[in-house]
């Protein structure tokens, strides 16, 4: 058989268990937390992570964000950061409580309004480097999904799922499949005991590095444990964000 009948009857087989392991998901039985910190597999590893992403609710916090870029300089913001499962609101405002930026981001439109400029900007999310990302320091959309989705992976579909076990951490990598390759799109660091994400590593559409993210002292949050420290670098930049505080947000808030 030639090298390339092997390569997608490969990719067949991957497909279709990508398939099958869709369809154990939708059964929602919640795997044992001490099976997987032995020997998780994939399919009960996902399990998790899709039932801990149904029970989320959303945060409201107040961090601290320091941004340091060619572009923009070192700056230190405080920040009020509400997050529900269908938006965010990140408000940045001065020592006297007054409003600097007023950040609401939902799918697929991002708005920003800047009171001291009487300015307001609207963006998609392929824009928001360009147009959000050049008026405030604020980090990437990748860092306010992670944070505002609790450092919770996302669901798999459309991306191929695989897993590599360590003896500390369990890499989880997923993969855009595309008629003559697969590419990386995320690569992500899960603790072994509690199964927290400690680091995500985030790749461009050609499979190059774009920007990597790291999560840590996580504390309990109402039922779930959340990251209060969480770092972001690529292209030049850096963000640090550090919680002070954090309340769970009720279903209907």
């Amino acid at each position: 058989m030639k090298r390339g009948g092997l390569f997608h009857s490969g990719l067949l087989l991957g497909l279709i268990g990508l398939l099958l392991l869709s369809g154990c998901l939708k059964k929602q039985v919640r795997p044992s937390e001490e099976k997987l910190k032995k020997d998780a597999s994939l399919e009960e590893l996902l399990s998790l992570y899709q039932l801990r992403r149904q029970e989320w609710s959303g945060f409201k916090g107040l961090a601290e964000i320091t941004a340091e870029s060619r572009r923009q300089g070192r700056h230190t913001v405080q920040a009020s950061w509400t997050a529900r499962k269908d938006s965010t609101e990140i408000r940045g405002f001065n020592l006297l409580g007054g409003t600097l930026f007023d950040l609401r981001v939902t799918d697929p439109l991002i708005t920003l309004q800047i009171p001291s400029e009487r300015r307001k900007i609207e963006a998609t999310r392929d824009a928001f480097k360009e147009e959000i990302g050049a008026a405030i320091p604020i980090g990437s959309l990748d860092l306010i999904d992670w944070v505002s989705e609790g450092a919770v992976p996302k669901g798999v579909p459309p991306l191929f799922p695989a897993l590599e076990k360590g003896e500390d951490f369990f890499i989880l990598s997923l993969l855009r499949v595309l008629p003559e390759k697969a590419v990386l799109v995320e690569k992500i660091w899960i603790e072994r005991t509690a199964f927290q994400v400690t680091r995500v590593a985030i790749f461009d559409f050609t499979g190059a590095p774009r920007a990597e993210l790291t999560f840590g002292d996580y504390r309990k949050v109402g039922g779930r444990e959340l990251p209060f420290e969480v770092q972001a670098e690529g292209h030049g930049e850096k963000v640090l964000l550090h919680f002070k505080e954090l309340r769970p947000l009720s279903p209907s808030s």
